[in-house]
């Protein structure tokens, strides 16, 4: 794939015209300086003055990967254009490191000073993505800015969980992902690495785990002792995932007597092992925790896990388990019974306060998903919530230190800028109702997923005396968000409203339309994200939200940052990098920077130049991309026997550019109904190989975004241009696939939509039309067209 996008010569001028000082990803607590750029010889002198040559080297190693153009020579102090001064050397990083650092650039040297060799390679980080070569230029054509930088982090944990137990991840793609993670300041790996897929550690207490249950994929100890050596030189702590006491399908496979089984299979069919679980979802097998054999299990297990991961905590899981088995086993029920337990939530409670004691004695503090909460949950727990807002909160007004990883699903594609705002500590904030409003109402509704499984919740509107609109949307279970509200006219005199109601919830972008009239909602349609869903509006008594306190001083505290989140159930090794790269750098900036440290307008931009420079230091996304979309023409569009024509592949790349896959979870919904989500399906359609947020659709986005209102943006005859070009090309070649004509056609809709002398209303109609996917894919201009018609039809009401 080219290194730059057709179309996007516009973009990094206005980008470049903005900036003064350098963009940096994620963005610095302090940045001062005029910019200047000056040169630096490419044969750099380094002096470096402070304990730790270990790992100074592999700092120093990792920055000459990164700025490959640079020869590095280690020279005295008084010689060196980059002095380097650290006061203590971190051999294996830890929970309370020091990550700050100071980098000061002039006219005649580098200075990069840290209290730890973290906070070095911290600030080595942030010169890489400073430093400029011409590699087309003469040696020593290299350049910086001058500015002085004071940087340390907002939150303490900032990491990215993987999951290599539903499809096994190659070591070499591990390691490429620390250094991308390393890039962008995060600082721990969360190794998901047992699940009712598969099993994929080797095990020398309980060896039939990776015999039976890795069909022949798992890490052998010495290997994860080496990763984590390898994540140790990059600043990187790796926090390993025992899944206990559900996910427990790939135990059953090699142990099934240390599950929990319902009396009336056990004594009719005996113990057997389980098939090996090829579907994806939530599964009833379970331990058997009232076992003295399934706790010498588990005591053995983390003895191993002890050995090989130095980190002081220990991920147990703990989500999704399902209780069915354990209330049809009369040993479970007995302990319950002696417990004094009520149902299968205060058994998993009595689970967690054993398991937490266990791994005290072990040495190790445990986390938990948020499922785990509990009032009998030991405190010292760690909770990690994935299930919204509500969850988080709850976690830290109970006393536990908690997680965010709500809203960084990267698995479920979703545009950078909602993981941007989803700042742990505004999530939690108690929302706020209008003193001066002269209407309030309410409104419940049913959103139906793909799946089958609705979700509901409650709309509130209040419009001020001003004539001005608030609103708010919550979902049952998961928290209440505050909603920007968008109100004009269907017909001028008619007093009809059309509504539209926008918010981040756990979702992903939500957005609910609908027209109003005398209080009745009709004609509802609701979007996550690039793509719609049915939707049930019905008018209902006004009640008062329940008053949420604030967090206290203390209870923020608590809030020790988050993860990113990719589970591959729709991810192979092969598109690894196109879900992480470069949105990563996006939510690595939310868990570094300050709070509300960039204006989110130039995102775009900026995620624009964080994508070339992810190219640069060896993260593969375009190239994966390319690969899979070229597997893809081959197999649909030639049968196999022929390949595109240059002219032909290149205008279907640039095609791709303005395809998303389906947001949210549409595709693993899709692929449910339709009974193909398991493993056996195969990751080659067109969804899976595309690029999640296209350089050439942010420019475009950008463009109908800065267009004066009710007009077409400035560079409308480019974009038609380009559309013209890939029709001619394209149009001929897509006989073989009905996704790629529908896609086609869309796209001829949507220039006549724009061009067209129509309302801006009816704009938005049609454009919501073309928001219906074509298999698994959308064409995704027309959600950027439709936020702009929106705009031009709220401004001439």
């Amino acid at each position: 794939m080219r290194a730059k996008f057709l179309l996007l010569g516009f973009l990094a001028i206005s980008c470049a015209a903005r900036a003064e000082l350098p963009v940096l990803m994620p963005q610095p607590a302090q940045l001062q300086g005029a910019g200047t750029l000056v040169p630096i010889p490419k044969s750099l002198g380094i002096a470096v003055e402070g304990p730790g040559q270990l790992a100074q080297s592999a700092a120093l190693q990792l920055l000459a990967q990164f700025q490959p153009q640079l020869q590095l020579r280690q020279v005295e102090a008084a010689q060196a254009q980059l002095q380097i001064r650290v006061r203590q050397s971190i051999q294996m990083p830890g929970p309370d490191d020091d990550e700050s650092y100071q980098l000061e650039i002039n006219k005649d040297r580098i200075n990069l000073n840290a209290p730890s060799s973290t906070g070095m390679l911290y600030g080595l980080m942030a010169l890489s993505q400073l430093i400029r070569c011409d590699s087309s230029a003469t040696a020593g054509v290299c350049t910086v800015p001058t500015v002085t930088i004071r940087d340390q982090p907002r939150f303490r944990w900032r990491g990215l969980l993987l999951d290599s137990a539903r499809r096994f991840i190659p070591l070499a793609d591990i390691r490429r992902t620390l250094d991308g993670m390393a890039a962008a300041k995060l600082n721990v790996l969360h190794w998901h690495l047992t699940d009712d897929q598969g099993w994929r550690i080797e095990s020398k207490a309980y060896p039939k785990l990776h015999q039976l249950a890795s069909q022949g994929q798992f890490y052998t100890q010495a290997e994860v002792q080496q990763l984590v050596a390898y994540a140790a030189a990059r600043g990187i702590r790796v926090v390993p995932e025992l899944d206990l006491p559900g996910h427990a399908s790939a135990i059953g496979m090699a142990y099934p007597e240390l599950l929990a089984w319902p009396d009336a299979v056990q004594d009719q069919q005996g113990l057997k092992p389980l098939p090996a679980e090829r579907r994806f979802g939530v599964f009833t097998p379970v331990l058997d925790i009232s076992s003295a054999a399934t706790w010498q299990f588990i005591q053995a297990l983390v003895a191993e896990w002890r050995q090989m991961f130095p980190d002081p905590y220990l991920h147990i899981g703990g989500d999704e388990v399902k209780a069915d088995h354990w209330l049809a086993n009369s040993k479970i029920q007995r302990l319950m019974q002696q417990q004094q337990l009520a149902d299968g939530h205060a058994l998993q409670a009595y689970f967690n306060q054993q398991l937490a004691h266990l791994l005290q004695q072990q040495q190790r503090r445990m986390i938990g998903w948020d499922e785990t909460l509990h009032p009998a949950l030991p405190q010292t727990t760690l909770v990690q919530s994935w299930q919204g807002q509500d969850a988080l909160g709850a976690a830290v007004r109970a006393g536990h230190p908690a997680l965010l990883s709500a809203g960084f699903y990267l698995d479920m594609p979703q545009p950078a800028a909602y993981h941007w705002q989803n700042d742990p500590l505004l999530v939690t904030a108690p929302l706020t109702v209008p003193a001066d409003k002269k209407q309030q109402l309410q409104f419940g509704y049913n959103l139906q997923r793909l799946n089958g499984k609705a979700v509901t919740g409650t709309v509130r509107l209040y419009q001020t005396k001003n004539g001005q609109w608030q609103g708010s949307l919550a979902a049952t279970g998961r928290g209440v968000v505050p909603a920007q509200v968008r109100v004009w006219l269907v017909t001028p005199g008619a007093g009809a409203l059309q509504v539209r109601v926008d918010a981040d919830n756990y979702l992903g972008p939500v957005q609910l339309r609908f027209n109003l009239q005398s209080g009745a909602p009709a004609q509802a349609l609701a979007l996550i994200g690039n793509h719609s869903y049915p939707l049930e509006l019905r008018a209902e008594p006004y009640q008062a939200l329940a008053a949420t306190p604030a967090l206290t001083a203390a209870q923020q505290q608590l809030l020790w940052g988050g993860e990113a989140a990719l589970w591959t159930e729709l991810v192979s090794p092969d598109l690894l990098d196109t879900k992480l790269w470069p949105r990563l750098f996006v939510v690595a900036e939310r868990f570094w920077s300050p709070a509300g440290s960039q204006h989110i307008a130039t995102l775009p931009s900026r995620l624009q130049q964080m994508d070339d420079y992810a190219l640069q230091i060896g993260l593969l996304h375009r190239q994966q991309a390319q690969a899979s979309l070229q597997q893809w023409a081959t197999r649909v569009l030639t049968g196999g026997s022929t390949a595109l024509t240059p002219a032909q592949f290149q205008a279907l790349q640039d095609f791709s550019q303005y395809l998303q896959p389906l947001h949210y979870y549409g595709r693993h919904h899709l692929k449910t109904a339709a009974g193909r989500y398991h493993l056996d399906e195969p990751l080659n359609q067109l969804a899976d190989a595309l690029l999640l947020e296209p350089p050439v659709l942010l420019a475009l986005q950008q463009s109908f975004a800065a267009a004066p209102a009710c007009q077409l943006p400035t560079d409308w005859s480019v974009w038609q241009r380009a559309f013209t070009q890939q029709q001619q090309l394209l149009s001929p070649i897509a006989t073989g696939s009905p996704e790629l004509k529908r896609l086609l056609a869309q796209q001829q809709q949507f220039s006549r939509i724009i061009s067209a002398n129509s309302q801006p209303a009816e704009k938005a109609s049609q454009l919501l039309q073309l928001l219906q996917p074509a298999g698994e894919v959308v064409f995704a201009p027309a959600a950027a067209a439709l936020d702009w018609a929106d705009r031009c039809a709220a401004q001439t009401q």
